[in-house]
């Protein structure tokens, strides 16, 4: 018998498929590739065979749960042979971890704290479920054998006990860095499986989608130059202009970090930002830069100046406009795809669209949060951040910086309320609401 994922794709093809594809979503391999092949598993039920064959499109078996299940007891059964507790109580870490993307794919993350039916990762642990076991494909088996032994490995053993501590509790910025891992894994998964999906059951619309043209940033940053160059010189605000645009260029060189740079009103702060961002990026191989704005007039009118020094022939689709107020002109079938994960090399979007791809349950919104691994942030009006979300806000930033090779500029015209020195008078890092360690980059405003 052949199993299938869908009507026109064989089920091994779209495992290995979606954990192919997430090889460039996501920076570890063994858990890319334990969930990329788990993550449909239950899809061999002779239950969901006769369902995805049938034109029935209700009462669909549940297959998420099954991957969710198996690593778990394929885990806790290696570390029974060891028989120690610790290990035991680690891989079940591992299990929650990699269980967490599986069952939350389709319908979200779900909550893993409470047992409730349907709503709580503990329920999908325990719930039955078709049997699918004895219809797996044996290079499936046995590569999913053979990822068991690697996150059993002391290499991955240190990686995980990095968020726990010599009590063996997780709390604090280790729980939350831990989350953090976990939603990224999620996103790479749901944008993974998406994208699997559409080359196979919309073979246009993929052919649409990969052939979108974009550039590097050697030839972006080429282009801005081109445009920086033709600026008159004479004149003090052009004067101004001038230097904090090539300041922005020198502090390009400077260790990924927290960046702050305040220009006054008509200080050409839009383009000298793009210029350290480019240049950057460069320098330590991110790939993509993300501004991020609170009010989507500004974002139409900064987009349109991108759009002509960087896309002018509009043959390419270097800058990624993307907020829920898009007129429809602005929009093309392409930038609506692009849209789908941020395939861009520069987006421009809004505050909330940015913090809702960092803290969204639903597959659509976190989708995009692995797109924001390797990347300039841009956050410009960094003061409009509202007090309430502060915390929120800046623990993600600084997540983002110190573990997803990221860095974050705020962008101002006037001095922004988020350096720690301001707000937290010496606050222990658990309850700290700042950011620490920000750097200008004018140094003679």
């Amino acid at each position: 018998m052949a199993y299938i994922a869908r009507f026109n794709q064989n089920l091994i093809d779209h495992l290995i498929g979606v954990a192919e594809k997430m090889r460039s979503l996501t920076d570890n391999d063994i858990y890319r590739e334990t969930i990329g092949i788990l993550h449909d598993i239950g899809k061999y039920s002779d239950a969901f065979q006769k369902h995805v064959r049938s034109n029935n499109f209700e009462n669909k078996p549940d297959h998420s749960s099954a991957g969710a299940q198996w690593i778990l007891s394929l885990l806790c059964d290696h570390a029974k042979k060891i028989g120690d507790g610790e290990i035991g109580r680690i891989a079940k870490l591992i299990a929650r971890m990699i269980s967490h993307c599986i069952v939350g794919h389709h319908s979200g993350l779900l909550n893993g704290i409470s047992v409730g039916e349907g709503t709580s990762l503990e329920y999908r642990l325990i719930k039955s479920v078709e049997p699918y076991l004895e219809n797996i494909q044996p290079e499936i088996s046995e590569r999913i054998n053979f990822l068991v032994n690697l996150l059993m490995s002391e290499e991955n053993f240190d990686y995980i006990c990095r968020w726990i501590d010599s009590d063996g509790n997780i709390s604090g910025r280790d729980a939350y860095s831990l989350q953090f891992a976990i939603r990224m894994l999620f996103s790479a998964l749901v944008d993974a499986d998406r994208l699997d999906s559409e080359q196979a059951s919309n073979p246009d619309q993929w052919k649409t989608r990969i052939s979108v043209k974009t550039d590097t940033f050697p030839v972006l940053l080429k282009k801005l130059e081109e445009h920086l160059e033709r600026f008159p010189s004479n004149g003090a605000v052009n004067k101004v202009r001038k230097e904090v645009s090539e300041q922005c260029r020198q502090a390009a060189s400077n260790n990924p970090g927290f960046f702050d740079l305040t220009v006054p009103t008509g200080g050409g702060k839009t383009f000298a930002s793009l210029r350290f961002a480019l240049h950057h990026a460069i320098n330590y191989g991110m790939s993509r830069v993300i501004y991020v704005m609170p009010y989507t007039t500004i974002i139409d009118q900064n987009a349109d100046e991108f759009r002509k020094v960087l896309d002018p022939d509009n043959k390419s689709l270097n800058v990624l406009e993307h907020h829920s107020n898009m007129e429809p002109e602005r929009e093309t079938p392409e930038s609506e795809l692009l849209a789908d994960n941020w395939a861009s090399p520069i987006v421009v979007t809004t505050s909330v669209q940015f913090f809702e791809s960092l803290y969204a349950a639903k597959p659509g919104r976190c989708r995009r949060l692995h797109a924001i691994r390797h990347a300039v942030i841009i956050l410009d009006e960094a003061q409009s951040v509202p007090v309430r979300y502060l915390k929120a806000v800046t623990w993600a930033l600084e997540e983002l910086v110190t573990n997803y090779n990221c860095s974050v500029v705020f962008c101002t015209a006037t001095q922004p309320l988020l350096d720690s020195k301001r707000l937290d008078a010496g606050a222990p890092d658990n309850h700290r609401i700042g950011v620490t360690n920000i750097r200008p980059i004018i140094t003679d405003p």
